[in-house]
């Protein structure tokens, strides 16, 4: 059994996740789960075998080109995730905002949407499922 290593701002298993995608239906169980606040962290636990984790290929391309990880999907077409982009309503005109915003989309090769003029709450930019694989 291995020890589950994960890079996230919870200390428990997050409903929705990595728990209920693939442990829970597999009834399979890691001897313990380790929330770090570090992608750094996470990768270096993991070439030491000290515990394996799930994490989206995109994140960890530098070092599968360089041959210190290897990676195996979990499903065969990838896990599909919308990713938002929320600011404050008072930072909608902040070209700062903007900018990260499309550069964001761009990095997801999704269409920036705008907002319908005069209309009020949150700004978000909901990028849609890029396929991302694991």
């Amino acid at each position: 059994s291995h020890s589950y290593v994960n890079y996230w701002f919870a200390n428990h298993p997050v409903s929705g996740f990595e728990y209920d995608r693939f442990f829970g239906p597999a009834k399979i169980i890691p001897n313990q789960f380790y929330m770090l606040h570090s992608l750094e962290a996470v990768l270096e636990l993991v070439k030491a075998h000290l515990a394996i984790s799930i994490l989206s290929r995109w994140a960890i391309q530098p070092q599968l080109d360089a041959g210190t990880l290897t990676a195996r999907p979990l499903t065969r077409d990838g896990i599909p995730i919308v990713w938002h982009s929320v600011a404050r309503e008072t930072s909608r005109d902040n070209q700062a905002v903007v900018l990260v915003q499309r550069e964001i989309a761009s990095s997801f090769a999704v269409t920036v949407k705008s907002r319908k003029p005069g209309e009020t709450g949150q700004v978000a930019l909901s990028l849609p499922s890029a396929n991302l694989r694991t």
